[in-house]
């Protein structure tokens, strides 16, 4: 899930949408979909009095040095052309995970320059880097230039992976991920305590801690000490996405915290489908909606398995409150195997002005449905929407 580096190479060369640039010679795009390379750019031929591009990169290195694990960078790398023909640029692939930005311009101009900015974002690991991004050139000189980035990762102490990210968990079954709590230091290391951020479901999650041992550790060769956290959901979560963030008070003076990120969605045999509506996320975008003007939107409880012709739903708790939920009549699909219940969700006109659009300041709307389904006591919507003036 996680990658050791991502680099994005971001170009800053024009205003073009994607990353077609237009010929020196024609408006056809230089750059060829199927291969993804530029082949205009390295096979273009100049006569001897042709004019001609002349690429020239003062730098085509940059060490970073030692940066903390959580701190990315970015560095300009400056192209001219000193040529008397306009010089073309594109990406060349890189070696990781990159993606080339529009351009600002198309190409550099005789007498011109241009940047090329390699950004980039540690991940798990700590120790040295080098990565590197490609940059094609329609100079018969030089057609592709490399770029190349490195540096020292270093950390106090760490926690990976990252965050946990549960896929799926059943309603009725426990769900068991673990962690590894890292420190890099000589000093004496423990850990004091822990604590979630959601107090209202802490109550269905489980954290069980030891120290790692000596072959554990040597998956992270510059780690000095470490515990294996096991991190269990219990079941009884409502029915959608639940998000917690595991904090463990350890010794370090200099790291008295560390955080764990968790997340995931809770499935059943009950589905909730309809327009807008991520499954993924459990979330229903509804967007920018005018006070005015008012919006609905309509999904549909799916019941399957034995208890099918049995649930009963009903709203527990609507956030904002101005927001009306109405659930219609079960009716039977598929020859009988589902139950469908409409859930209709109005933003009636004239309701007051809110911002609930971000899930990281807590903001998002949620609607709250208790059900009769012995496995299933509730189910989460998250809602997406703003109401504006």
């Amino acid at each position: 899930m996680k990658v050791f580096f991502g680099v994005v190479l971001v170009i800053a060369l024009g205003v073009g949408l994607g990353i077609g640039v237009a010929s020196l010679r024609t408006p056809e795009s230089w750059w060829t979909p199927e291969t993804g390379v530029d082949s205009e750019a390295q096979s273009t031929s100049f006569s001897e009095n042709d004019p001609r591009p002349m690429l020239v990169v003062d730098q085509s290195e940059y060490n970073f040095g030692v940066v903390d694990l959580k701190t990315g960078g970015s560095h300009d790398f400056v192209f001219r052309n000193e040529g008397d023909a306009p010089l073309k640029l594109v990406s060349g692939g890189s070696s990781c995970r990159c993606t080339v930005s529009e351009f600002d311009e198309k190409v550099v101009p005789p007498g011109g320059s241009d940047k090329v900015t390699v950004s980039w974002t540690p991940s798990e690991r700590v120790g040295s880097y080098q990565q590197s991004v490609k940059i094609l050139t329609n100079d018969p000189e030089m057609p592709e230039v490399t770029l190349t980035i490195a540096g020292e990762i270093s950390a106090i102490a760490q926690v990976s992976p990252l965050e946990l990210v549960f896929s799926r968990v059943s309603s009725n079954e426990a769900a068991a991920a673990e962690a590894h709590l890292l420190c890099y230091l000589e000093e004496k290391y423990d850990i004091l305590g822990h604590k979630w951020s959601d107090k209202e479901t802490a109550r269905y999650f489980d954290v069980k801690l030891r120290p790692m041992t000596v072959e554990e550790l040597s998956k992270w060769p510059t780690a000095t000490s470490g515990y294996r956290a096991e991190i269990t959901v219990k079941p009884g979560l409502p029915q959608g996405p639940f998000r917690q963030i595991l904090s463990f008070d350890t010794s370090l003076e200099a790291l008295p915290q560390m955080e764990l990120p968790i997340e995931g969605i809770v499935g059943s045999e009950i589905a909730v489908v309809g327009p807008g509506w991520d499954e993924d996320k459990g979330l229903l975008t509804i967007g920018a909606v005018h006070k005015d003007k008012g919006a609905s939107r309509q999904l549909w409880l799916i019941v399957r398995g034995a208890h099918r012709k049995d649930v009963v739903f009903k709203p527990i708790d609507v956030f904002p409150n101005s927001m009306k939920v109405v659930l219609g009549e079960p009716s039977e699909i598929n020859n009988g195997r589902a139950v469908k219940t409409p859930l209709s969700i109005d933003v009636p006109p004239g309701s007051p002005t809110i911002n609930c659009l971000d899930l990281e300041t807590g903001k998002y709307g949620e609607i709250i449905l208790g059900t009769s389904h012995p496995q299933v006591p509730k189910i989460r919507i998250l809602v997406r929407m703003a109401i504006e003036e």
